[in-house]
């Protein structure tokens, strides 16, 4: 609820995800420290190494098959487009994540008490890396 107030207290301002977390309308999603790996480096070459040497013998036994999938498995999972490792969600994407859902959990509670209120709040705030709590409606109410 902290959030939605916060919102309706400023219409037509946006106001960052992580700003609404931090209770700082000042910070941006650009001071954060960058991201950490999801796996370094050296963790994906020895990765990818076993797994090159897995595929090049003839045959492999039961445990030898499970590794390889295992191991390709954990590599897929560490990589993201182009081949590059992929990083865990940093602080603007995690505040962005849960902003979102705090904010559709508000808006559930006041629409069980005020189905019309609900509504209103429901097509008027939107949520993001940036969220704002617009007078007029960017969509079309349902009813």
């Amino acid at each position: 609820m902290r959030y939605l107030a916060r919102l309706l207290a400023a219409p037509d301002q946006a106001i960052s995800a992580l700003a609404l977390v931090v209770d700082d309308v000042t910070a941006t999603p650009e001071e954060t420290v960058a991201a950490d790996s999801v796996m370094d480096r050296k963790a994906v070459g020895a990765l990818r190494e076993r797994v090159t040497r897995l595929r090049e013998r003839e045959t492999l036994s039961a445990e030898e098959q499970e590794e390889l999938e295992t191991l390709t498995r954990e590599l897929a999972r560490a990589m993201g487009l182009g081949g590059r490792i992929r990083s865990f969600a940093d602080a603007p994407e995690r505040a962005r994540t849960a902003v979102r859902k705090a904010i559709k959990r508000a808006i559930e509670e006041v629409a069980a008490a005020n189905p019309a209120v609900g509504r209103h709040l429901a097509t008027r705030v939107e949520t993001g890396a940036v969220c704002c709590y617009r007078l007029e409606s960017a969509r079309t109410d349902p009813d």
